[in-house]
């Protein structure tokens, strides 16, 4: 069996089959009925926002990424806004886990990760948002992130890391990792799929440790930051080994 017809069969069977999707899109409704109720008048935009709308999502992977976004000229801080969005999740009876910029919630057994932010401007689609590990704040961009992994067209590439690193038991956040694909495969054209990946670990063996991934939503935000230093060392201690790799069996399965 060549490394394309092996690669084709990982990424068939990890595709997110139709019924899956659909429980996740019914549990992303339920939660925006629930988020348009705590944004009121407020609300600007409630979206999906991670994977399943950039067509990187893999079955066994996260879940629902849901953007709400309320108005420039909402009061408050924040902080004030994200703990106000747990606030009341939790009042809707639902368990709430206090992430970095996101809540997570697990409704009919999909997580669903919150994202609160506020409009920067009236028009456009700049967005501030809480960074609770870092009491802080930070700008960025959605819906232009999106765009530039789509666009991309690193699909593949990104859903077969995304199977190795859930395999492999890595703490590697989702967008850092697709960034990650683009940026080891920048000016890379054809090769193969195979030959990608082989390019994808050994960039991330001798790079990922001390990389900086810049957000293309704020190119001021460093997405590598959402790493500890320890898990990024283990990612390239994970990647060597699979550069060593005698075959994409004991890689990715």
């Amino acid at each position: 069996m060549t490394s394309l017809v092996y690669l084709r069969r990982i990424l068939s069977r990890y595709t997110l089959p139709k019924s899956a999707r659909s429980r996740r899109i019914a549990a992303f409704c339920r939660v925006r009925r629930i988020m348009a109720e705590w944004a009121g008048d407020q609300r600007r935009i409630i979206k999906p926002s991670g994977s399943l709308v950039k067509g990187t999502s893999i079955a066994g992977g996260s879940d629902v990424d849901m953007l709400v976004m309320v108005k420039h000229d909402t009061d408050g801080s924040l902080e004030d806004i994200y703990y106000s969005a747990g606030e009341w999740l939790k009042l809707k009876k639902l368990n709430v886990t206090y992430q970095n910029v996101s809540l997570g919630v697990v409704i009919d057994g999909i997580n669903i990760d919150v994202v609160p932010a506020r409009q920067q401007h009236a028009i456009g689609g700049n967005a501030s948002l809480y960074r609770r590990k870092a009491k802080t704040w930070t700008q960025t961009n959605i819906p232009r992130q999106i765009k530039y992994v789509k666009d991309s067209k690193r699909m593949r590439e990104i859903r077969l890391v995304k199977v190795w690193r859930n395999l492999h038991g890595l703490e590697f956040p989702s967008f850092a990792l697709e960034l990650a694909v683009i940026r080891a495969l920048k000016g890379a054209s054809g090769g193969g799929l195979g030959r990608n990946l082989r390019s994808v670990f050994a960039w991330l063996a001798r790079n990922i440790v001390d990389a900086r991934l810049e957000d293309p939503g704020n190119t001021a935000n460093d997405v590598a930051e959402d790493m500890t230093k320890g898990e990024r060392r283990a990612i390239a201690d994970a990647a060597s080994e699979a550069v060593l790799a005698s075959s994409w069996a004991s890689i990715v399965w």
